[in-house]
């Protein structure tokens, strides 16, 4: 710390050294033509460079706090209008290198600013910043209104910047993650709250028109609803009160959607109406887990008999039953081709079954989490499977079933997972409030999705891929939209 500025050309040689500040210096900015550099430092001083003689052209050296941050505004090509934030108080100031005054002071923040950036959102010119106080916010660079603030981290917020091209905010915390946001502030635009009890499972239509919800109510025995929703706009379209939904799959043709309760009971639905079509029971005494064949002619379930089954929806009749855990069986999954059935146990194992024969092929290491419902997920390309397990982990097996990742990051039990449908994204829900998104080719935790205000029971892409539902305790769902790396949340 030799309270330098240097500068450097793209080939690594050092062309300047400014010196003149006396502690730190925290934040360097070229002026809009690269003639001018800004510094600022712990000495309390702004310091205004000619970027090819080095000479200092402008000081502000009666700074209230510490310059963490200085922006020029790309309005003055000249380099004669800079923003400077650092101030213990908060304040953001617009100085004046010509006039030697500070024209504006935006006040919002409640700690130091750390980052500052100028941009235009459509034709506005608007000014972002980031800060201590664990926000973000956009202003008024002309009048100092402030626009916009987004509250999510959980520690100082170090750095931001805007994407022009999506027109996201990216914010770097000293919480270790990344955030992503829409700029416009849209994400934020709308609340809808329908469950009264803990949202156990969303399920999104194959055509992508609509998605189901279901509950449970925790002080009624058995009790909970169904909520269909339109996935365009998250308007309510139907409902129906009565038995839990605790597991959902919808027909390949979106026709119908399944649903198993606290019972042994499978009730299929008109999805549209949320109108109950027909009940059938196959597993005694409770049913578990349900999923479609991917043609549609079958339904794969799993129950407290230990046992998995193969079935005619409409009939009820089984085609097949398949014995070899030792409890319940607690979540079922076809491979994409229907060549495969998969299924986790609270014994701890996931079991691969030749769907043609019955003969189990792979016995599987993988703690099954408590509270789960689709706890497995085969990639639609059929080359992964997915298990969400109770140690926080993520396990991924090949398709000759060797493990290939273990995915850490939760911090409490994964209770869903699902892929993406061009299988390049794994995308899990957990005990730890979060959601978290995988590169599902090289195992990388690409993004941690904060919101819930409880455990996070249910998640699901979106049939092209956009978009990620999630359900929670919390009794709310959220439609997680944007950058594939890097969603902001639609509450519901």
């Amino acid at each position: 710390m030799d309270h330098a500025v240097r500068i450097w050309d793209a080939r690594g040689r050092l062309l300047l050294e400014l010196r003149g500040h006396e502690e730190r210096v925290r934040a360097v900015a070229f002026s809009p033509d690269g003639g001018r550099v800004a510094s600022g430092g712990d000495d309390r001083t702004v310091r205004v460079w000619d970027a090819r003689s080095g000479e200092v052209v402008g000081l502000l050296d009666a700074y209230e706090g510490y310059a963490h941050a200085v922006a020029f505004d790309p309005r003055d090509a000249e380099g004669n209008t800079l923003a400077v934030g650092g101030d213990f108080t908060g304040d953001i100031i617009v100085w004046s290198l010509r006039e030697d005054r500070v024209l504006r002071r935006f006040r919002g923040h409640s700690s130091i600013v750390r980052g500052l950036v100028f941009f235009r959102l459509g034709s506005e010119p608007r000014l972002l910043s980031c800060a201590e106080d664990n926000s973000v916010r956009i202003w008024d660079p002309e009048t100092g209104q402030l626009f916009r603030t987004f509250r999510g981290h959980e520690g100082f917020v170090n750095a931001a910047a805007y994407d022009p091209r999506r027109g996201l905010v990216a914010s770097a915390s000293d919480d270790a993650t990344v955030r992503l946001w829409k700029g416009s502030g849209e994400d934020e635009a709308r609340v809808l709250r329908g469950h009264r009890g803990f949202v156990d499972d969303v399920a999104v239509s194959p055509d992508g028109t609509l998605f189901v919800s279901g509950s449970r109510l925790e002080e009624v025995a058995g009790a909970g609803e169904l909520i269909v929703w339109d996935l365009a706009t998250g308007e309510r379209l139907a409902s129906n009160d009565g038995a839990g939904n605790l597991c959902l799959s919808f027909r390949p043709d979106s026709a119908e959607v399944a649903s198993i309760s606290w019972g042994s009971a499978v009730r299929f639905w008109e999805p549209t109406s949320a109108r109950l079509l027909r009940m059938l029971h196959v597993h005694s005494p409770r049913t578990s887990c349900v999923a479609y064949q991917p043609g549609g002619g079958r339904i794969l379930s799993g129950g407290a008999d230990r046992t998995v089954k193969v079935w005619d929806p409409q009939t009820g009749e089984v085609v097949r039953t398949l014995s070899g855990h030792e409890d319940e069986v607690t979540g079922v999954a076809w491979s994409p081709d229907g060549r495969w059935l998969a299924s986790i146990s609270s014994d701890d194992t996931v079991r691969v079954w030749e769907a043609s024969s019955g003969r189990a092929v792979a016995v599987l290491e993988a703690p099954r989490p408590r509270m789960s419902k689709h706890p497995l997920a085969f990639s639609p390309d059929g080359h992964l499977l997915a298990a969400a397990s109770s140690d926080a982990v993520v396990r991924v097996w090949e398709a000759a079933w060797t493990l290939r990742w273990m995915l850490t990051g939760h911090t409490a039990a994964v209770l869903d997972v699902d892929f993406s449908p061009d299988a390049s994204r794994l995308v899990s829900a957990g005990n730890d409030k979060t959601v978290r998104l995988w590169d599902a080719r090289s195992g990388q935790e690409v993004f941690v999705l904060r919101g819930h205000n409880a455990a996070v029971l249910s998640v699901a892409f979106t049939p092209d891929g956009g978009r990620i539902i999630s359900g929670s305790v919390d009794q709310t769902i959220r439609i997680w939209e944007g950058s594939p790396r890097g969603p902001s949340a639609v509450r519901f």
